[in-house]
């Protein structure tokens, strides 16, 4: 177990020295909006005395000790309180630990995004509700224990809870770090069973579990629909085989609220085309979202996909054989990805332009036209389904285009690939022996195999 006191080595009085370490090197411009005593500021401008750091302070006495430090400081509780400050002013804000007291959440990070310039960062520390200590508290029914050298429960988030928050905010959100505690010895022996019986993937438990804090780096995502913009229903469609799965994630997704969109769920498929043509065939919208059930929308999703999905038809001539939200292009110069995903506690952001034109796409999120001539089909069983797709619509002479509506793929799975996926490999390179290799998201498939 990491001794508390290597802990101390990383804060300078208040302030804690890795979220110093990832406030952004070309940040100048900084709003702190917990400031405190102002220490963090004072730390920031020692690295690099050229910024301007504007504090945010609820305590008038602290706020007094603030201001010999910073260059400006105003009274403000962010957890209640809104700044005015001018918009598109700050290279960075830092939220500290904040996160998950906001009183008031969405208005406080819609209000924090307006103040950072396009490319600016919202960086904040949150304690792990995952870490082992609030589990054994969890468990014991006693949360103080959990106190003890640590962050109170009502102050720690689940990664994904914050993820899920950020996105639904505006913002595209990674973890950029994370300051850990493992466990003492025979604590995972011990849960492990339960984290099998909940389909936990071994490794990532084990680092979830280690993590006493996430710092998350957080983007504005630019372009996104007015609150107020119109758009037509979408039918959303989804092969489940865990109710809990699709509770806390695709029908969590708060765009989906209310009855203005149609939501087919299919369980007991035998393969995804069982499902998913189903749900195209009984869609009684013009855009069909085929998601996995671990796949969470946020509130602007759906506006933000009316919005790509015209700009796609603007850029590519009209008709669109199929939709998705990652992809790749394979070429004989390499492979070139496409798209920007929040995945797990990854960030797929490739930089490429979007809309974009494709060779594959990735299954987690899909979207057919209704009209579309693009069907799956069931010898690809659950894998590679949507590369047999994107080549179907291809011989009909419609593309296959990545959009830029990005979404969080809260998988509870492991990087590694099931058997299934090598024998849908095996099809796929059966049925479409005159365009190997073929580029896909998770790999190469050849005569050869997937590799």
């Amino acid at each position: 177990m990491t001794d508390p006191a290597e802990f101390v080595a990383e804060f300078y009085h208040e302030a804690d020295l890795r979220l110093a370490q990832a406030v952004p090197e070309r940040a100048l411009a900084v709003l702190d909006a917990d400031c405190r005593r102002g220490h963090l500021g004072e730390v920031l401008k020692h690295v690099q005395p050229a910024r301007t750091i504007v504090g945010l302070c609820a305590d008038a006495r602290e706020a007094g000790e603030a201001g010999g430090r910073l260059d400006r400081v105003l009274a403000c509780d962010i957890t209640t309180d809104l700044p005015d400050l001018a918009p598109a002013s700050f290279d960075c804000v830092v939220i500290g630990d904040k996160l998950a007291g906001l009183r008031e959440p969405l208005a406080a990070l819609a209000t924090l995004r307006t103040l950072l310039k396009p490319d600016g960062r919202l960086i904040a520390v949150v304690a792990n509700g995952q870490h082992w200590r609030h589990l054994d508290a969890l468990l014991c029914g006693d949360l103080q224990a959990s106190n003890a050298g640590g962050v109170p429960p009502a102050r720690s988030m689940g990664f994904a809870n914050a993820i899920k928050l950020l996105l639904d905010a505006g913002f595209l959100p990674h973890i950029k770090d994370r300051r850990t505690q493992p466990p003492p010895p025979g604590w995972l022996d011990a849960a492990g069973p339960l984290a099998a019986r909940l389909r936990l993937d071994g490794p990532t438990f084990a680092a979830r579990t280690a993590a006493r804090e996430f710092f998350i780096e957080a983007t504005p995502i630019a372009g996104l629909p007015p609150d107020t913009a119109p758009y037509p229903p979408v039918t959303v469609g989804v092969c489940t085989n865990d109710a809990d799965i699709l509770a806390d994630n695709l029908l969590a997704s708060p765009c989906l609220a209310g009855d203005a969109h149609q939501v087919l769920r299919v369980e007991g498929a035998t393969n995804a085309a069982e499902g998913l043509n189903a749900v195209i065939d009984s869609a009684d919208h013009g855009l069909v979202v085929l998601a996995h059930q671990d796949v969470y929308l946020p509130r602007w999703w759906i506006a933000r996909l009316w919005q790509q999905y015209e700009a796609a038809r603007a850029a590519f001539g009209g008709e669109i054989g199929i939709l998705g939200v990652y992809g790749v292009l394979g070429s004989e110069h390499g492979i070139t990805r496409f798209g920007r995903v929040a995945d797990r506690e990854f960030l797929l952001d490739e930089g490429a332009p979007l809309p974009a034109r494709v060779g594959s796409l990735d299954e987690l999120l899909l979207v057919v036209p209704r009209h579309s001539p693009v069907r799956f089909d069931p010898v690809l069983g659950f894998h590679l389904y949507a590369t047999d797709a994107c080549l179907t619509a291809g011989q009909h002479g419609l593309p296959a285009v990545v959009i830029d509506a990005p979404c969080f793929h809260n998988s509870k799975q492991g990087s590694a690939l099931p058997d299934a996926y090598r024998r849908s490999g095996n099809a796929i390179a059966a049925k479409w022996p005159d365009r190997l290799p073929l580029a896909t998201p998770c790999g190469v498939v050849s005569l050869g195999g997937v590799s």
